[in-house]
């Protein structure tokens, strides 16, 4: 079982309380009495060793109003399609299943379930985001300091190994998710979420580019804490979500996936900031339409490419998404305990999938 303690960081970062991850109930102790006598000093208690992040308490200035849900979604509410987990992330779907990770039990899951409801693949390394690439392998990103591919048989998992667990001879922190480029690289963020201070290396929290020869390299450290990432449906522009400022950045890329420049740093999209609402920005996908949805305080938010906001689906504690079934426009959302669903308007939906490259003569 996992530390409470230790999972308390993402429970924080999601405001999530940490007996709901661990599956309990938590009771609220009663406010103490007033009293005109000053209460006796305290001793302040010791600063955490690593403060997680939080969605900001105070509404800012800038507070966008927001759209209701109608101009993408078909419904403002979702529809709850398996619960009972302890916490669930990076769903991606192929082929008419589901797969999705529950992280502190370090198992993968599938919808439609398996017989007796057991995981699709158990000791994943608390497995984060998943991906799947042009072979049909399984690219997951391990919280506890990896990233792995798993060759998959008629829906059954075989062989898996890791891709990449260290850069320039030290550990990574804790990859989080992941992009697949139609060239076969793999783009991961590594902030510190789920990685204990004595086992951290890396003086950065980073995004990194994984070649299809093995090459690994640092794309940027100019985020606080990366999260989710996606690409624009022509692939120049790479979107991270930064879990540190609740924003939504992007890097304009060349043909072969590297930067545009590689001395800028990376532009703001947009704020997905809403007072007091939980959640933040975490994961992110890019539509056929080049429509971005992203989690973020409160819910769901879509923007257009140009930035602009056009629709709002609250899903407190939303996490992560997908696209999927036949048609595309189911979009399934993992949140706490649950894998929630909503259907979208349009068939245009669904990005296309990852084709494998085509090999050179």
């Amino acid at each position: 079982m996992l530390p409470t303690d230790r999972f308390a960081l993402i429970a924080g970062v999601l405001g999530i309380s940490v007996s709901l991850l661990a599956g309990g109930v938590g009771a609220q102790a009663p406010a103490a009495p007033s009293s005109p006598t000053p209460p006796a000093p305290v001793a302040p208690s010791a600063p955490a060793t690593r403060p997680a992040p939080t969605t900001p308490t105070n509404p800012p200035t800038d507070a966008p109003k927001l759209p209701d849900h109608s101009a993408i979604f078909e419904s403002g509410t979702v529809e709850v399609v398996a619960s009972g987990f302890r916490f669930t992330e990076g769903p991606v779907f192929r082929d008419g299943v589901l797969y999705f990770s529950d992280i502190p039990s370090s198992t993968i899951h599938t919808i439609p379930a398996q017989a007796d409801n057991k995981p699709w693949r158990t000791g994943t390394n608390r497995s984060n985001g998943l991906a799947f690439d042009a072979s049909g392998r399984l690219i997951a990103c391990e919280s506890d300091g990896a990233i792995s591919a798993t060759t998959i048989t008629s829906n059954t998992p075989g062989e898996s190994k890791p891709l990449a667990s260290a850069f320039e001879g030290k550990r990574l922190n804790s990859p989080n998710d992941l992009a697949i480029h139609p060239n076969g690289s793999i783009y991961f963020t590594d902030p510190d979420f789920f990685v204990d201070r004595d086992k951290k290396k890396l003086d950065f929290n980073g995004i990194f580019r994984l070649a299809p020869d093995g090459a690994l390299s640092l794309l940027s450290r100019d985020i606080a804490r990366p999260n989710g990432l996606a690409f624009s449906p022509d692939h120049g522009r790479l979107y991270v979500t930064d879990s540190a400022t609740n924003a939504i950045l992007t890097f304009d890329l060349k043909p072969d996936g590297s930067l545009a420049d590689p001395a800028a740093k990376p532009s703001p999209f947009a704020s997905l900031r809403l007072g007091r609402a939980r959640g933040i920005a975490d994961g992110i996908k890019v539509d056929a339409q080049g429509r971005v949805f992203s989690t973020g305080s409160g819910g769901i938010w879509v923007f257009k490419p140009d930035a602009t906001l056009i629709a709002f689906l609250p899903v407190q504690g939303a996490s992560n998404l997908c696209f999927g079934d036949a048609d595309g426009r189911t979009l399934f959302i993992t949140k706490g305990r649950e894998v929630v669903k909503v259907r979208v308007r349009e068939t245009a939906a669904a990005p296309a999938p990852i084709e494998k490259p085509k090999s050179t003569p």
